[in-house]
Formats: C-alpha cells, structure tokens, sequence
C-alpha cells in the first residue's frame, strides 16, 4: 500500500503536502509546530489537516505492520496460499486483517477442535454438502465410536454441528456482512446498574437508539458510565430485530433430512440470546450476553443467519 498517496486521497490534499508533513512528523517536530512555523512546506496545512494526516499515518503503519506478522505466521504454518496473501495485501482495515487470520490464529481447544480430534469433521462436509437423498442418521452412525466418545448418533451430529458453526463463525466474509448488517439495523441500547443511584450518566439510564444514528459524544459518555462500578451503566447492541426474522425463513425454507440439522444448528445458538455487549461503533470486540465467551455464540447465531440466506441465493 502506498500509504502517502492513500492519507493524500483520503484527506483531498495534494501528495506532495503529505509527503512533506510526514517527513516532518518522522523528524519528530510535533502538529502544532508543524502547523505554526512549517506552512511553506506543507502547503499552509492547518492543525485540523495535520492532526487527522498524523492518526491516519500511525494506523496505516499499525496496518502495515499487522500485514506482514499475519503473513508471516501463517507461511510458517504452510497455509498460506496466493488468493489468501492477495486478500490480506489488499485489505484496509485491521479488523479485516483479523478477520482473515481468525481460522489460522494459535486457539486454545476448543468444543470444535475436540470434535474434529473425533474424526468428526467429514460428517460436518457432509451436513453442508445438503444432499436431501443422505440419511443422515444413517451418515452419523458411521462416526459412533466409544473408544472417541462419541456414544450415538446425537453425540455425532452434535459435534459437527460445533465444527460447522466454528467454520461459519471463522469466515470472514460472513462477519464482514454481520458488522455492516449490525451498523445498519443495531440499536445502542444502555441501562441503570442501579436506577436509584443519583450520577452523571442519568440521561442513558433508559437509553435506546439506532446504532446508524448514535453521535460520537453518546458512545463516549457511555463508554465511560460503564467502566463505573456503583453508579454507572449496562451497556447493550441489540441484535437487529429483521436478523431474527430472516434467521427462522431461513431455517424454515431448508425443508427436511440434512437441511433440517442445519436448521437445528441455526436455531441452538439463537435461543442463546439476540443481544451482545460491544465496544462500539466498529464493533471489534464483542461479548456475549452474560459474560466471557459469549461472543462466539452471538456470532454463529448471526453467521448462521448469513449463511443460510446467501446459501438460498445461490441456489436459487
């Protein structure tokens, strides 16, 4: 990425003004005296411009950087392929960049891995292959095996259905479209720890509102009324009401045999809860309603939905 034509873009100055300011930044002269005393090398960019060129400069370089560790690591794990590599090259975003790394990243075991340790995982291929001539029973009790823990064919299925939603929930294409889905129809919705307690934060006591219309300022002082212990306040992104919606028509247009675990899968994690906590507005690091880990629930329950709707699609 060339990042001084990019801040130049993004900022509608000329690149030469980019050029400048950042060679001053990097010879340590700070915004202001930049701003004050070096007008005839940027080209009379004022303290507004300078400041915005600066954080874009630091976060394009974080970007930068966070490129090549991923690529690093996982070339060392002998996954890295050419579409992938051009993905991660190309993407804008650190959170993209995470989104892309997820299915590689070193994860500590979990109810996914220990299915797949149980041979699980080609009962899972074949749950989202949805051939409607399998018996899926049938299929599963190929894979019941004491000696693995796999006592029957509920245990069996119950396993690939965690491989299934660990893959949707690792696809990053799928969170891409749950972030934007939740910017578009999330609420911000915040509550009293205590409503009897007299504080500052006493207007988001009974706060509700649309996360594409919440101002800067409200996320802040919210941000900030949670982080109190006594006095301050719960804060909640509601799930978007339609997500719901198209989850169960989705699950209900599947029909029956194998498309039938896929509609149980949708719906196991969406009885969960339709409501996480976020660090808002970019929504990077969810947690789940009720505390640590729940993050990964209210993702599949929402990649569920994705993957579904777009598997009608494309089948239609």
């Amino acid at each position: 990425m060339d990042i001084i034509a990019a801040i130049a873009e993004e900022l509608q100055i000329k690149k030469g003004q980019a050029e400048a300011a950042v060679k001053l930044i990097d010879e340590g002269n700070t915004i202001p005296f930049i701003a004050r005393y070096r007008k005839e090398a940027t080209g009379s960019l004022n303290d507004e411009v300078l400041r915005n060129l600066f954080d874009r400069l630091t976060y394009l370089r974080n970007l930068e950087d966070k490129k090549q560790t991923v690529l690093a690591s996982i070339e060392e794990q002998g996954k890295l392929t050419d579409e992938l590599k051009k993905a991660i090259l190309e993407a804008q975003t650190q959170v993209a960049v995470d989104d892309l790394y997820r299915p590689y990243r070193p994860k500590r075991r979990t109810r996914a891995t220990i299915a797949k340790e149980k041979g699980l995982e080609p009962l899972a291929q074949t749950i989202l292959a949805q051939e409607s001539s399998v018996d899926i029973m049938a299929e599963a009790a190929k894979y019941v095996d004491a000696e693995k823990d796999v006592a029957d064919e509920a245990a069996a299925l119950a396993g690939a259905k965690d491989i299934i939603a660990e893959n949707v929930s690792d696809n990053a294409g799928y969170r891409t479209k749950i972030r934007e889905l939740t910017m578009q129809k999330g609420r911000l919705i915040s509550t009293a720890k205590d409503p009897k307690a007299e504080s500052v934060y006493e207007m988001y006591y009974e706060f509700d509102e649309a996360l594409s219309k919440v101002a800067g300022h409200r996320t802040l002082a919210i941000n900030r009324g949670e982080k109190e212990k006594n006095k301050g306040i719960r804060k909640e992104l509601g799930a978007a009401s339609h997500a719901a919606s198209n989850c169960r028509t989705g699950c209900a247009w599947m029909g029956s045999g194998i498309p039938y675990r896929l509609q149980d899968f949708c719906r196991r994690p969406y009885r969960k809860g339709a409501r996480y906590h976020s660090n808002l507005p970019d929504g990077t690091t969810e947690q789940g309603r009720g505390g640590k880990g729940r993050n990964q629930k209210a993702h599949r329950q929402a990649s569920c939905h994705t993957y579904l709707t777009w598997k009608r699609n494309s089948i239609a």
